[in-house]
């Protein structure tokens, strides 16, 4: 994950041709069809994360509960990360 976060760092700081290169490898990577192939993995995360919620919640009563949305959003963006990008599920 370090070098993803390398590359998108020099992408934001590159220009001309080796800009032009990053974009281009960046652009192929979030093309519609990349990104709808990834769409039954980042619906199985989220309903895998709901589930978690949903035994994990704190109860208020009165058919309330808490649960800690920021921690829960990046763990479905970090794990989506991982499972389309790189193959590892977190979870294991």
């Amino acid at each position: 994950m370090g070098k993803f976060i390398i590359f998108l760092i020099n992408l934001k700081n590159s220009e001309g041709k080796l800009w032009k290169t990053q974009r281009t490898i960046l652009s192929s990577v979030f093309s519609f069809d990349k990104l709808r192939d990834r769409v039954g993995t980042i619906k199985e995360v989220c309903d895998e994360v709901i589930g978690d919620i949903k035994k994990n919640h704190i109860d208020l009563g009165n058919g309330t509960f808490t649960t800690y949305l920021f921690e829960d959003f990046n763990r479905i963006t970090a794990e989506v990360i991982m499972r389309t990008f790189f193959g590892i599920d977190l979870k294991n």
